[in-house]
């Protein structure tokens, strides 16, 4: 848990700027050794293996590009059906609990 709030400070300040400045155009995505998802198909167990998809060795902020996020999120529903970016973000889980 250690950085967690001031990371979290972080994440939401340069979010902030990124609506003001460039919000159609990229994506802000966060990883943190102590983070624990609360999205979709997440658990309150903090021993979910689920969490790690939100974690990384070092506390990184990662920007993608918008168009580059909605292609891969097409390309996976075409080949897997169902919602891209849900449809995913599940399978990643269930993946992550079954090592």
């Amino acid at each position: 848990q250690d950085g967690l709030p001031a990371f979290a400070r972080l994440w939401r300040k340069v979010e902030s700027c990124l609506r003001l400045e460039m919000s159609p155009e990229l994506d802000l995505l966060a990883f943190h050794p102590a983070r624990r998802d609360r999205g979709p198909g997440c658990s309150d167990d903090p021993t979910d293996a689920g969490h790690f998809s939100t974690r990384a060795p070092f506390p990184t902020l990662q920007l993608l590009r918008c168009r580059d996020l909605e292609s891969a999120r097409a390309e996976w529903a075409a080949k897997h059906g169902g919602p891209g970016a849900l449809g995913l973000l599940y399978a990643n889980k269930r993946k992550l609990r079954a090592l």
